[in-house]
């Protein structure tokens, strides 16, 4: 088992018209199966998007397919945006500002699960926060959540690469 409480996992690959539709459905409710299994309890799912946009938007589809407001249980945060409260469940956001969070709050004590998603559209940011989540794991902090967990989720990304940066953690295709 890994050390690290990080799995890499591939989107799904997206051919015709309607597997896209699909398939985006199921990435989009990947974050409310993870929130209905109890993951929620412990502090937010955080998913990240590269861009606001799609951050904004997917917040927006899976607000209404939890028959929720958008900003209650399902909210996001882009750049001078930030639709979420006390009782959001689900945080779709940026890279940029995950890599906030981090800079306010190392350990992350708000999130139980961090999603990041599209991780084969590599930035800088991107490859920050890939280096900040893995000190986060090797570091004994007493205020680092034991139940914290990392999701790395890539259409492109040569997987065992990124599992092995994250201490061999396990690879679901």
């Amino acid at each position: 088992m890994s050390r690290f409480p990080a799995v890499a996992g591939r989107a799904p690959r997206r051919q015709e018209e309607g597997e896209r539709s699909r398939d985006l459905q199921e990435e989009r409710l990947s974050a409310v199966c993870i929130a209905d299994r109890g993951f929620s309890q412990h502090g937010m799912i955080g998913v990240t998007q590269p861009r606001k946009v799609a951050a904004i938007s997917v917040a927006q589809r899976v607000a209404e397919e939890m028959k929720c407001t958008l900003g209650s249980k399902v909210g996001y945060q882009v750049r001078f945006d930030d639709c979420s409260s006390k009782e959001t469940a689900i945080k779709y956001m940026t890279d940029g500002c995950l890599l906030k969070h981090i800079l306010g709050d190392p350990n992350l004590t708000k999130f139980s699960v961090i999603i990041l998603d599209e991780a084969h559209e590599r930035t800088l940011t991107t490859d920050i926060l890939f280096g900040l989540l893995k000190k986060l794991f090797q570091e004994k902090s007493p205020n680092r959540k034991e139940h914290l967990k990392v999701v790395v989720m890539s259409a492109t990304m040569e997987l065992a690469k990124l599992s092995a940066f994250f201490g061999n953690c396990p690879i679901f295709d």
